[in-house]
């Protein structure tokens, strides 16, 4: 027998997924159509403090930008805790030796060793960004590190793709590679920030607006999570479709401060969503799964998981009380997922068959896996660890950032060969560039 309509949210009238706007094909569903209360609620909580802080926060904003002109030097210590511990490790992927040529082109291989480990943080996806014509520089770069193991790392080289073919830089080059290290920490911040960041906000978005529209107010799976969907959907209908939206980087505004054409960050989103083909190890097409797709070769990736596994045991807890009369909602919700999550357009509209690497169908959720957990067990403590844990440390890692070591603008190219006049890291950013930086880190 079929719930009364007013059993549900906005009475069965609520929001939806749909292809976005901006990039059908190549980006996440989005839900363009948020309910009114909804969206109010958001306006008084969140909206309000984003316009007055808009306002209000020009003033630091300025202050900051005469008194810390340009950028400061980055020790290799540092760039090693960047790349490799903080939040970007995200990026770092294990290679074979056989891997590096074709991250690296150029490489020297006569410095690798048979007896150490390796590992890549390609920040490739910044081939979606030219140069551009008012002086603001861009590059794709690679950093290949070394590891004995555990938690050691030391850089090798930086690959400075220039041009198609690029250079390799090593730590004896100089300037060189001192320059180097800025565009590699410039990639890692658009790619945590524009990419791979994205894939914490978007997909959720399906989950969201279906989980409140598709269950009764009384199933034990909504009153779960509905507490961890505010603000979600107001957030990220603005950022994808506003013309204020700071991606969109239209330059009236005071905190656009990234380098690039609205459709050219939109680029470093669809990477994201579709990967890059000719990069399948660092760049795979995105997935949903049922657990943290991170490897453990990395703190912050051991961190995020060990979260995890709290929220897990939770939810555990919570799921032995859930009735049987729930169930037959939760499999018709899973259903009305599963396809917006696992359809991939120009992967020829392929479905994962692994269990753990696809949003489950509702055949498929009540299943048990073969380490014993239930497939609804691990997908609600995914649900919420993406939401609360896995979104917001690196919202709070990227803040506690050194404001002067993560460019998002250059103004001095990419090195071009190991030989380089000497730089002045002051020169390398405008104050405007550091005053829209600001601004723009400010809302983040």
């Amino acid at each position: 027998m079929q719930n009364n309509q007013a059993e549900y949210l906005y009475d069965r009238m609520g929001p939806w997924p749909q292809p976005n706007p901006v990039l059908p094909n190549d980006e996440f569903p989005t839900v363009v159509h948020v309910p009114t209360d909804e969206w109010w609620y958001y306006e008084q909580k969140i909206g309000i403090r984003y316009y007055t802080q808009m306002f209000y926060y020009i003033p630091a904003a300025l202050w900051y930008a005469f008194n810390h002109k340009g950028l400061i030097p980055v020790s290799n210590e540092e760039f090693v805790d960047f790349l490799c511990v903080r939040s970007y490790a995200k990026f770092l992927t294990a290679v074979d030796k056989n891997d590096i040529p074709g991250l690296l082109p150029g490489m020297d291989m006569n410095l690798v060793k048979a007896d150490k480990q390796y590992f890549v943080s390609d920040l490739y996806l910044m081939h979606s960004i030219p140069s551009q014509p008012d002086g603001q520089c861009s590059a794709p770069s690679a950093a290949l590190f070394e590891s004995p193991g555990g938690d050691v790392f030391s850089p090798i080289a930086i690959w400075s793709g220039y041009n198609e073919q690029g250079v390799v830089i090593y730590p004896e080059d100089g300037d060189a590679w001192e320059l180097a290290k800025y565009y590699c920490l410039m990639g890692a911040c658009y790619r945590l920030v524009l990419s791979v960041h994205s894939i914490m906000h978007f997909p959720m978005d399906t989950v969201n607006a279906i989980t409140k529209t598709a269950l009764p107010k009384n199933n034990l799976v909504l009153k779960l999570l509905y507490p961890h969907f505010d603000f979600s959907l107001e957030l990220n209908r603005g950022v994808l479709c506003s013309y204020s939206s700071p991606i969109k980087n239209h330059p009236q505004f005071p905190y656009t401060g990234m380098t690039g054409t609205d459709m050219q960050i939109a680029g470093l989103f669809a990477d994201a969503h579709i990967g890059v083909a000719s990069r399948p190890k660092s760049y795979p097409p995105f997935h949903f799964t049922l657990e943290p797709l991170m490897d453990n070769h990395t703190m912050y990736a051991r961190f995020e998981k060990e979260y995890y596994h709290c929220i897990l045991r939770f939810v555990k807890k919570v799921i032995q009380h859930l009735p049987d009369d729930d169930k037959p909602a939760i499999r018709e919700w899973a259903d009305y997922i599963y396809p917006w999550l696992n359809k991939h357009v120009k992967a020829h509209h392929h479905y994962v068959s692994d269990p753990m690497r696809h949003f489950p169908s509702g055949a498929e959720i009540f299943n048990r896996l073969p380490d014993g957990d239930l497939v609804i067990e691990k997908l609600l403590a995914k649900i919420i660890w993406d939401l609360s844990v896995g979104h917001a440390s690196d919202h709070y890692d990227y803040a506690a950032m050194n404001f002067q070591q993560v460019p998002f603008r250059m103004r001095i190219p990419a090195p071009d060969g190991k030989m380089i006049h000497h730089f002045d890291p002051k020169n390398a950013r405008t104050w405007v560039d550091t005053f829209k930086h600001r601004m723009e880190w400010k809302m983040f």
